[in-house]
């Protein structure tokens, strides 16, 4: 993957592509050889927006 980065034009779009999974390396090794953590939060998101529509104004 580093090699083909450092190939490609500086203005590009996929470089910062590139350059997002590059910082995040480790976590995303991490999520593909264990599946064990959570890749968003959609979930916990729809839980909370449930919530809050229901909440009763004072």
């Amino acid at each position: 993957m580093l090699c083909t980065y450092r190939q490609l034009r500086p203005e590009s779009l996929i470089v910062q592509a590139f350059a997002h999974s590059i910082k995040r390396w480790k976590k995303l090794n991490l999520y593909a050889h264990t599946g064990n953590l959570m890749q968003d939060n959609n979930a916990f998101e729809r839980c909370m927006r449930n919530a809050a529509a229901h909440q009763v104004q004072v």
